[in-house]
């Protein structure tokens, strides 16, 4: 994992082995691990994968709008993977990265909504 991180930084991966090794990681992460020690060692791989996948995102060389199944599968994986911190932040990114003005949707909307209850208020008053 750590070589394809390096060699990736170093954009010497080509672009369709990228989501070819993204689903073989998963897939790795996926299988259960079978004794105390390997649940260390799979919660560490799952956590590479992770940080790894969001930095891919964030940089836009993992392009997801091109690969639908991909992002499904990362998708999933997240929500498997939910007792890991990282894979939380990696759907986070994800959906932030679907919908890039969703906070700021959000933000001007609660925005709007206070300011009518603030001048029903004053209307009272008065």
């Amino acid at each position: 994992m750590e070589v394809i991180n390096r060699l990736h930084e170093a954009k010497i991966v080509p672009n369709d082995f990228l989501p070819l090794y993204v689903s073989y990681a998963l897939r790795k992460c996926d299988s259960g691990p079978t004794s105390e020690s390997a649940t260390y060692n799979q919660t560490r791989l799952i956590r590479l994968v992770c940080v790894f996948l969001q930095s891919a995102v964030r940089n836009k060389t993992l392009n997801l709008a091109e690969n639908p199944d991909l992002l499904v599968e990362i998708q999933a994986f997240c929500v498997k993977q939910t007792n890991v911190r990282e894979a939380l932040a990696l759907y986070r990114c994800l959906r932030s990265n679907q919908n890039p003005d969703s906070a700021d949707n959000f933000e001007s909307s609660s925005n709007e909504s206070s300011s009518p209850s603030k001048s029903n208020s004053e209307k009272m008053r008065k």
